[in-house]
């Protein structure tokens, strides 16, 4: 497949597929990196919603997306994301204050947090950008990269093509500033080698930026390490009984759950997802309460990144007979009791959403 898409009006659009990961081969059309999405076409606009893509995150400053709206806006069902970068993407004086502007990107914990939060958990197509798509969206798709164990040496030739497919504004600028930086423009092969060796002076390591000074959690962590590998849908729903008990699982390995199950090809909707899941899991026909829904995100083994949306549901019918592969036992549970048993902190957090959800469907389902 092609790495680097072409298209009228935007520049610099690559995959981050194809690159060899710790487990694997990077999947294509899960991230890509771009420059700005103001200039697109119609059949731009078209060729992007052909992909898919279901999220943005829009690195440009406040003023610039002030100034030049992400056309993507225009199509629906794509959730958008607007985060800042440290220094706004300041242009650089010289090759010395450009290696220091990257390393100014990192150095803001919250910012780079919720940057590095966002790639991991949104879903998925996602498209990652700023204005020329090699700086600011540069220095984080490499991060993503290394994450996801691919090698410094493609990390940095992923960084380093940038300027091939930056004709256009390569042009813009030298005519308002005949004078701009070439060390700038064009960064030598040796350039990220200079600003990584300076990273791991300051932070020690990847892990230790991620965990130290980010304060990411160790599940978080997994999910950005493996954001690039195979994507996978699974539907469920928290069912409440007359009492407003839950129902929880408990799985084969040991652990609590709530009810869940892959996608299938011959699903229509969501909703049939979720209703022959649970009926497979636990023998009870489910009725969906609300459209109102939550998800969760998370990497069940390397390679993987796994996207669960809950419905609120309740049983209309059936027998309860756990599906006896995967599921040992089934449990009715006062919310407060099934808190402390279920066994993942995303569990518990779809748990605390839905008892909320619950609560105000009225009189008709407490």
């Amino acid at each position: 497949m092609l790495r680097s898409l072409s298209f009228e009006g935007i520049e610099n659009f690559r995959d981050l597929g194809g690159y060899q990961a710790s487990y694997g081969p990077t999947e294509f059309g899960v991230i890509y990196r771009s420059g700005s999405l103001s200039d697109m076409t119609d059949a731009d606009l078209r060729f992007i919603e052909g992909l898919g893509i279901r999220s943005v995150v829009d690195l440009r400053s406040d003023e610039v997306k002030a100034n030049y709206s992400d056309r993507t806006r225009e199509i629906e069902g794509i959730a958008h994301y607007s985060l800042s970068v440290n220094g706004n993407g300041r242009l650089a004086k010289d090759r010395e204050d450009m290696v220091e502007s990257y390393l100014e990107m990192l150095e803001e914990p919250h910012q780079a947090r919720m940057i590095l939060m966002a790639i991991a958990h949104v879903e998925k197509p996602l498209i990652l950008h700023c204005v020329a798509g090699k700086d600011r969206t540069g220095v984080f798709a490499f991060l993503t990269l290394l994450a996801n164990g691919v090698s410094f040496e493609d990390a940095n030739a992923d960084y380093l093509v940038s300027p091939v497919y930056l004709g256009k504004l390569r042009a813009r600028s030298l005519e308002r500033n005949p004078d701009f930086p070439k060390a700038v423009m064009d960064p030598d092969a040796l350039f990220m080698t200079e600003v990584w060796d300076r990273f791991l002076d300051r932070y020690g390591s990847l892990d230790s930026y991620l965990e130290d000074f980010l304060m990411m959690g160790e599940d978080d962590i997994r999910l950005l390490k493996n954001c690039l590998g195979m994507q996978e849908r699974s539907y469920g729903a928290v069912l409440f009984d007359e009492e407003r008990k839950v129902l929880v699982e408990r799985m084969q390995h040991g652990h609590f759950s709530l009810p869940k199950g892959h996608v299938e090809p011959f699903d229509k909707s969501p909703e049939d997802t979720a209703r022959r899941e649970i009926l497979e899991e636990i023998g009870l026909k489910l009725e969906i309460l609300s459209p109102k829904t939550t998800s969760i995100e998370y990497s069940p083994y390397p390679g993987k990144a796994k996207r669960v949306t809950f419905f609120i549901g309740r049983s209309i019918g059936g027998e309860e007979k756990p599906q006896k592969e995967e599921v040992s036992s089934l449990h009715w549970l006062d919310p407060e009791d099934a808190l402390r048993c279920l066994t993942h902190d995303s569990d518990r957090y779809v748990l605390r959403w839905a008892v909320q959800e619950h609560s105000l469907l009225g009189k008709k389902y407490l």
